[in-house]
């Protein structure tokens, strides 16, 4: 029986409290199926997006900056196909480009200076000097895993599942591990913070399991991470 001190334009089926990119989406689903025929979304704030925020930029009105989410990759396969169904433009970037410029410790520097050692604001290691982000990432995984040859093969083959349970890195099993532990046994303080300044966000880099980690980083080949096949809105 329905109180009739309610106004019936307040009654709903399903409310979305949250318009963030998760809330959006999961109202615009249920809209879709036309199950539910009275759907609300609730946002506390003047805009929906959530952390898809644009900006330009105070006294650069050429220059529109992502604040939040700002690329997908490939191997982003749903989202992609999310794009193409709603018909979004999107641009092919190349974050490895030697044109793209980083900002790290006070000083500008391309990433094609990366390989010179004098322009590179860490005191790196001989062994790490002139290696990007991404390289240092896979020479730490070639220290911590000697002798394999480390491709996206390897990682989706029986030798790994093998391997992957009785990796050992100074007597403790790889899967014990979360990434950081290994980097930081295999690279130096500098490096791990060069890798996580300029190419990684903190959850690639932090308490994600080694194995998986690794695995994962791994398989995804040219399009991992912030190096090739980006797509920018």
């Amino acid at each position: 029986m329905i109180n009739s001190a309610v106004d019936s334009n307040q009654i709903i089926e399903v409310a979305v409290v949250g318009g963030g990119i998760s809330g959006t989406y999961a109202a615009w689903r249920l809209a879709s199926h036309h199950k539910y025929s009275k759907i609300r979304l609730y946002e506390l704030s003047d805009r929906i997006g959530g952390r898809l925020l644009s900006m330009t930029m105070p006294g650069m009105p050429h220059v529109q900056a992502e604040l939040g989410g700002m690329y997908v990759t490939e191997s982003q396969s749903i989202v992609g196909e999310l794009i193409k169904l709603l018909n979004l433009k999107t641009t092919l970037i190349d974050f490895s480009s030697p044109g793209v410029r980083a900002y790290i410790r006070d000083r500008h520097l391309l990433m094609s200076e990366f390989n010179q050692p004098d322009k590179v604001p860490y005191n790196l290691r001989p062994d790490e000097e002139g290696k990007n982000y991404e390289e240092l990432f896979d020479f730490a995984v070639g220290r911590a895993i000697p002798g394999k040859d480390l491709t996206p093969a390897y990682f989706a083959s029986e030798e790994w599942k093998r391997d992957r349970e009785t990796l050992k890195i100074d007597g403790q099993h790889l899967y014990d591990l979360s990434i950081w532990e290994v980097l930081l046994k295999e690279i130096s303080n500098e490096a791990y913070n060069l890798c996580l300044n300029t190419g990684f966000f903190y959850s690639d880099l932090g308490t994600w399991n080694a194995a998986s980690a690794i695995a994962t980083s791994m398989s995804l080949g040219a399009s991992r991470f912030l190096t090739k096949h980006n797509y920018s809105f």
